[in-house]
C-alpha cells in the first residue's frame, strides 16, 4: 500500500513540475517575474 501511495505522489509531483516548466528561456517578462518572486520569497 505504501509503495502505491508513494508512486502516486511521485506522479502528481512530476505533473506539477512539468506544468511549471517553460520553454520561453529568452523571454524577458518571464525572467523578470522569476526575479520578482525570488525577492518576494526572501522578504517573507
Amino acid at each position: 500500500m505504501f509503495k502505491i501511495k508513494l508512486q502516486y505522489e511521485l506522479v502528481i509531483n512530476r505533473n506539477l513540475l512539468l506544468r511549471a516548466l517553460t520553454d520561453k528561456i529568452d523571454d524577458r517578462e518571464i525572467f523578470m517575474k522569476g526575479i520578482d518572486y525570488s525577492y518576494y520569497y526572501e522578504e517573507n
